[in-house]
C-alpha cells in the first residue's frame, strides 16, 4: 500500500509540511487508510452475519505500518533539507473531538485517530537520522491567517479551501496553516534565541 502525496511548486526559504516544517510543499491525506478502515468494517459485518468470528487485529496493525511509512517519508523530507519538523500541539484533540461528534460513524472515525502515533514515531525517527525531534508549536489561528499578508478571518476558510479576504492569496487550507506553523516556530527559535535560552 502507498502513501500518495500531492505535490505543489517548492516554497523557497518557507517551512511547509501539512502540519510539518519542511521546503517542499506535500500534502498527505488520509484517503487510503480511511477507505481501508471502511473495507475492514464490512468486512467485519460480513463475517458477524455468517457466524465467524471478525479479524480485529488486522487494522491496527495496517493502520500502524501506514505511520510508519508516512513517519519514513517525512524523515526523508526532513533529512534532504535539513529541516526543523513542526508539529501542533494537539494535547486533548481526540477526547475534545469525540465529545463533539454526533454521529457514531464519525466517534468511530475520529476515535481512531493516528496524529499521536505518528508524533511518537517522527520522535524516535528523527534522531535516529541525525536530526532534531519533533517541535510542537500552538496551532492557534493557523488555519484562519493567511501564510501571505496574516490577515486573520474567519471568511478565509472555506471548508478545505483558504482564499484570503484581505490580500485573495489562495491555498489548500491545511497547507496555509502549515506555513503559519512553521512561522511560528521560526519566531518562537528567534525569541529563544534572543533571550539565551
Amino acid at each position: 500500500m502507498s502513501l500518495k502525496a500531492h505535490e505543489s511548486d517548492p516554497v523557497p526559504k518557507t517551512p511547509v509540511y501539512c502540519r510539518t516544517a519542511v521546503q517542499e510543499r506535500r500534502l498527505w491525506e488520509g484517503g487510503p487508510l480511511r477507505e481501508l478502515r471502511e473495507q475492514l468494517a464490512e468486512e467485519r459485518r460480513d463475517a458477524q452475519r455468517r457466524g465467524r468470528r471478525p479479524n480485529g487485529r488486522k487494522e491496527s496493525e495496517i493502520a500502524i505500518h501506514l505511520a510508519h511509512l508516512l513517519a519514513n517519508e517525512i524523515v526523508a523530507l526532513a533529512k534532504r533539507y535539513e529541516a526543523q519538523v513542526v508539529l501542533e500541539q494537539l494535547k486533548g484533540l481526540r477526547s475534545r473531538a469525540l465529545s463533539r461528534a454526533r454521529s457514531r460513524r464519525r466517534r468511530d472515525r475520529l476515535s481512531k485517530m493516528m496524529y499521536q502515533k505518528l508524533a511518537s514515531i517522527l520522535s524516535y525517527k528523527l534522531p535516529l537520522a541525525g536530526l532534531w525531534r519533533p517541535w510542537h508549536v500552538s496551532p492557534a489561528w493557523t488555519s484562519l491567517t493567511c501564510a501571505v499578508c496574516r490577515h486573520r478571518d474567519k471568511a478565509s476558510r472555506h471548508g478545505r479551501e483558504f482564499q484570503c479576504v484581505a490580500c485573495g492569496h489562495q491555498d489548500d487550507a491545511d497547507l496555509n496553516a502549515a506555513i503559519n506553523l512553521g512561522r511560528r516556530w521560526f519566531e518562537e527559535k528567534a525569541k529563544r534565541e534572543k533571550a539565551g535560552v
